[in-house]
Parts: structure tokens; C-alpha cells; sequence
């Protein structure tokens, strides 16, 4: 079944994000701004606006954009934020909590989630730091600044190594995995503070299929701020991504150390040479506990080492 809707630039960029971890970013569609690819649905996004769902899921999820739609129409951005998202004003001085998630675009380690807290005393702390989205640092600015922030800012943060991944996304996808792990560093930082402030997470689906994804957990974290690039808008945010990706590095280089070779970030072609590389060196056993073996890249791994045979 194919379903067509016309959408605006905002809606484009929320179904964008919503679908994040599961964009192709190896279509070769002509015209096309985005493709996403899930067993179930394919979504083509043309730089006409026009959006295409493809597959059993196409209508269900073509209605629910339409309604969005109209929802984004018929409620003024601020209005929304505070009646349905809980963005309340806040500025970078202000008492918030920050979640981010790192590593779900890479092949080979872990997705890591912090969550961070700040307030106007630990603000005047860090304020001569060149704090920024940690995907705007290279690795030795990251690793300078984590050392620092990890001292002054209280922070939570959370490894889920590749086995227990590769057994988690059996049963879930990995927007379920991302809010069960967010749920799980910010109900830890309100324990360690003590207090609830405003708190704000990186936008990776619609705040309403958030909760959803955790109505079977017992003690979830409710009124969240959801705000897509908020490492740009929220300094705890900010900071969260940086203390993110010191660990996802931290775990690259045990990875390294166990592989005898610099392990490969992102899900590029020189990943799947790698991962031939290793699997000749260490055996296919080995990428379970490395690798996000769900990833189209296994099989192209599998396909090279096919055509080598």
C-alpha cells in the first residue's frame, strides 16, 4: 500500500527526527530530502514536500502524521511546547536536567544516554568552557572537556554494550531501548539531586509514543521537555552529549585493545571492510560482543566475505 502526504517544512523535520535511527542513508532515490526503511514501513520524503509510506504499516502512520499536522497548524509553536511538550521558557542559567543518547549510528560499540543537571552555581563553573554539541568536537576536545564537566556536573550515565543491545532489539526497536534508557539515567539524577527540575531530552520520537514505549515500566519520568537539536538550546543537553561520548570513546578503545586495530565509527564502507578484517582475524563470534549486528552493514559484511570465498 502507498499512502502520499503533503507536509510542511516543520512536520518534514519532526518525522525526520522521530524516525532517526532508522533513515537510509544509503538510498539512491533521486529528489529525495530523506528515506526511512523499517521491516514494516518505508517512508520516502521528496523535496517536493510530498511524503510517500510504503508497506502494512502505510496508513496507520500517514493518519497519525496528518494529524500532527494539523495539530502543528492549529496551536502557535509556544502555545504547544507549553501545553503539550512542557518546554517551558528556560535559559541556560536556569536549574534543568539534560538527557542525551550517543552511538546509535555506529555500527560498531555501545549507545550510551547521560543525563545531566545544572544550575546557576554549576553554570558559573563551566561558563569559560567551550561547551558545544559533542558532534561539533573531535575526540581529544571531547575526552579534555568530559575530564573536567565530570567533576563539576552531577550526571548519570548509562553503557549498553553490544551483547545485551543485540539481545535487547530481539523483542524492541531501538526507540523503545533509547526511552527505556533515558527513563532510567534521569529517574537515577533526581535520586542523586534530590529535586526534579525541568527536564529536557533530545527529541527522537513524538512525546506521546515516548510514554507509550514505557507504559509497562513501573517509575517513569513525566512533564519532559521535548526538544528536537536541544544540545543546541539546553546547556545540561549540551553537556549530557559531551560526557555521552567520552564513554561510548572510552568503550571504542577497549573494543581496539580487543581487536588488535582501531575500530571504525559511523556505518560506512570502511566499516564493513573492517568487519571482514576481523571476522578473518577473530571469527564471526566475536561481533556479538562489538557490533550492532542489525545493521545492513552485517550483511554486506557477509556478502564481501562470499565474494572473497
Amino acid at each position: 500500500m502507498n499512502v502520499v502526504i503533503v507536509a510542511s517544512d516543520q512536520l518534514l523535520e519532526q518525522i525526520k527526527q522521530y524516525y532517526s535511527s532508522e533513515l537510509d542513508h544509503e538510498n539512491n532515490i533521486p529528489h529525495t530530502k530523506f528515506v526511512v526503511t523499517t521491516k514494516d514501513l518505508k517512508v520516502i520524503a521528496y523535496q517536493s514536500n510530498k511524503v510517500m509510506f510504503q508497506g502494512k504499516d502505510a496508513s496507520k502512520q500517514a493518519s497519525l502524521w496528518e494529524a500532527q499536522s494539523m495539530l502543528n497548524i492549529a496551536v502557535s509553536p509556544s502555545e504547544k511546547a507549553i501545553k503539550n511538550n512542557n518546554c517551558f521558557v528556560v535559559t541556560n542559567e536556569s536549574e534543568h536536567i539534560g538527557s542525551d543518547e550517543v552511538g546509535t549510528g555506529d555500527y560498531f560499540g555501545p549507545v550510551v544516554v547521560c543525563a545531566s543537571y545544572l544550575n546557576e552555581d554549576i553554570v558559573k563553573q563551566v561558563s569559560q568552557l567551550n561547551l558545544q554539541d559533542s558532534k561539533k568536537l573531535d575526540d581529544f576536545q571531547i575526552r579534555e572537556l568530559a575530564k573536567t564537566l565530570k567533576k563539576i556536573v552531577p550526571h548519570v550515565v548509562y553503557v549498553l554494550d553490544n551483547k545485551k543491545y543485540n539481545e535487547a532489539i530481539m523483542a524492541n526497536n531501538l526507540n523503545v531501548i533509547k526511552a527505556k534508557m533515558h527513563n532510567y539515567v534521569l529517574l537515577k539524577l533526581i535520586k542523586l539531586i534530590d529535586k526534579k527540575p525541568m527536564v529536557v531530552v533530545d527529541q527522537f520520537c513524538l512525546p506521546e509514543t515516548y510514554y507509550s514505549y514505557l507504559k509497562d515500566t513501573k517509575n517513569v519520568v513525566d512533564n519532559i521537555c521535548f526538544e528536537t537539536k536541544a544540545e543546541d538550546k539546553y546547556l545540561a543537553v549540551a553537556i549530557a552529549s559531551i560526557i555521552a561520548r567520552d564513554a561510548f570513546l572510552a568503550q571504542m578503545d577497549q573494543i581496539s585493545d580487543k581487536i588488535g586495530m582501531k575500530i571504525q565509527k559511523g556505518a560506512s564502507d570502511l566499516v564493513d571492510t573492517q568487519g571482514v578484517e576481523i571476522i578473518k582475524t577473530h571469527g564471526w563470534a566475536i561481533m556479538n560482543d562489538i557490533a550492532k549486528l542489525h545493521f545492513v552493514n552485517t550483511q554486506k559484511i557477509k556478502d564481501k566475505i562470499k565474494q572473497e570465498e
